[in-house]
């Protein structure tokens, strides 16, 4: 599946978040059998509206874009966001984007 790829590449400015995902994570999701219809699918860049978010009595709509929610049924069951090789997943911007 990745035979193609020259992890060397990964040390590269120009490898970024984008070519993860196009040649990373959408041949697994392929892979995993993971499609954009059915009832069991992946969809890109799907807006989700956090629940949580309110002050006091007043709601304060946030929203946020993963770059794939895995849908069961039409219900969003989890999501994935990708990472450039260069980025430290254990950043606070990033841990608190996951967890949002």
């Amino acid at each position: 599946m990745f035979s193609g790829i020259n992890v060397a590449s990964f040390d590269s400015q120009e490898f970024k978040e984008d070519s993860v995902r196009e040649l990373i994570i959408a041949p697994m999701l392929a892979k995993l059998g993971y499609l954009p219809t059915g009832s069991i699918r992946v969809v890109r860049s799907k807006t989700l509206k956090h629940p949580f978010i309110r002050v006091g009595t007043t709601n304060h709509p946030v929203k946020t874009i993963p770059d794939y929610s895995f849908v069961v049924d039409e219900k969003v069951l989890f999501v994935l966001d990708a990472k450039a090789p260069n980025e430290d997943v254990l950043n606070s911007e990033h841990i608190q984007q996951a967890y949002s």
